[in-house]
């Protein structure tokens, strides 16, 4: 270790102008890049707190624009982690980052003048003298440096170094999804109704997430039941004739779009539970709310380019307004979209739905139908659970109305 310098030894700056320096220094969560387009610095990023490679310029995922471009997303990380001041703490063969509280440990020393005892910053904060007893301490520093970025330049080092014109590139199928489940990464393949880690599928290519996902924390992908979603299905519904028609429906949703209409019925009187499940599934899954007829012919236009890009899988049709259902199917319809789901508040007779009050006190009182499929076992929330909340919650039984969903047959 260098010598301690009096006063406050700041000598200089020490600038970051190679991508590699950047990746060791920064402390910035890059993990690795791939630059596609030199010019318009095209490409994709890795992060090492995320799943998959992101795309730059993906507004979708970056949300706002300081973060979609590289310069933007480097830029503003650096803003974040170096608010206060980084440093570098040298000698001949160290160099260390050190931001400010970490500065004021390692770097400062106070030292008595009269018996050289030495003391940290906080050791000498936290002394009880009075203010002349101060100035019989001297302040030492270790050598340091101030860190700064140039960007321009690791922009241009990150451009030479991760170029690469065809990387390969690895589109998820639309039955195929990015999980993250207790912390670790799955890729869930439905046509094989079956988990993946996600290294696996690294050989395949670049695999592009661009969803933000949705962590699940008190889940398994082992001893996954479908037969409980069976038993809450037919508790819940009159018909398993109309069960079966809703398995085939999301199916076609989530893993193997049906080469004909489906047009399903919801009628219901209070509370419509099997599109709340569907529409947490789809929102779990593909990072998006459904498609509701209301929002569509409130701005047309808008919806049209989404739909055009098959950016919808479904559409809700609702029944309470002055447009007919007749000239809605036929819009929808021309429009390409073949799942379609028909929203109607109903008369008990005709709603698919059997008494939701009844059904809520089956639950309660039968505990033991759920409790063994859940992590979580803290007595307060399982009698929270045993009601319409299953529905809601996508911590709760989300993986077996997937996996239920994905072992359709005709």
């Amino acid at each position: 270790m260098e010598a301690l310098f009096y006063g406050n030894k700041v000598n200089g700056k020490f600038t970051i102008k190679k991508y590699e320096d950047f990746i060791k220094f920064s402390e910035i969560k890059i993990e690795n890049i791939v630059i596609t387009n030199k010019t318009t610095k095209e490409g994709y990023i890795k992060l090492k707190d995320g799943i998959g490679w992101y795309k730059l310029y993906n507004k979708k995922y970056f949300k706002t624009e300081e973060y979609e471009t590289l310069k933007g997303f480097l830029t503003t990380e650096i803003y974040k982690k170096h608010e206060y001041g980084y440093y570098v703490k040298y000698s001949e063969s160290e160099y260390k980052i050190l931001n400010y509280e970490q500065l004021k440990q390692e770097v400062i020393r106070f030292r008595h003048k009269d018996n050289n005892n030495e003391l940290k910053y906080d050791d000498f904060k936290g002394l009880k003298i009075n203010i002349f007893d101060y100035n019989q301490y001297n302040l030492y520093t270790f050598k340091i440096k101030e860190l700064k970025f140039n960007i321009d330049e690791i922009i241009k080092d990150i451009c030479n170094k991760t170029y690469t014109k065809t990387p390969k590139i690895y589109d998820l199928k639309e039955y195929e999804y990015i999980m993250s489940i207790n912390s670790k990464h799955y890729i869930f393949n439905g046509l094989e109704n079956k988990f993946y880690d996600f290294n696996d599928y690294n050989e395949k290519g670049i695999i592009c997430n661009n969803l933000r996902i949705r962590h699940l924390k008190a889940l398994t992908t082992t001893n996954i039941n479908t037969e409980i979603v069976e038993t809450v299905l037919e508790l819940l519904i009159k018909s398993k004739t109309k069960i079966k028609e809703f398995q085939k429906l999301a199916y076609s949703i989530f893993v193997k779009k049906s080469t004909e209409e489906i047009l399903f019925y919801n009628y219901f009187t209070t509370e419509s539970l099997l599109l709340v499940w569907l529409n947490e599934l789809y929102y779990l899954l593909l990072d998006d709310t459904s498609l509701y007829s209301y929002n569509y012919y409130k701005e047309r236009r808008k919806y049209n380019k989404k739909i055009k890009n098959k950016h919808y899988r479904y559409v809700v049709i609702d029944t309470n307004d002055f447009i007919t259902l007749n000239k809605k199917l036929k819009d929808f319809r021309e429009l390409g979209i073949t799942n379609i789901i028909v929203k109607e508040v109903s008369q008990e007779e005709d709603s698919i739905y059997k008494n939701i009050d009844e059904f809520k006190k089956y639950l309660n009182e039968n505990k033991h139908l759920l409790t063994p499929y859940l992590l979580e076992k803290d007595e307060s929330k399982i009698n929270l659970i045993h009601s319409e909340s299953i529905f809601y919650e996508r911590d709760y039984l989300i993986l077996n109305f997937l996996t239920w969903i994905c072992s359709y047959t005709e």
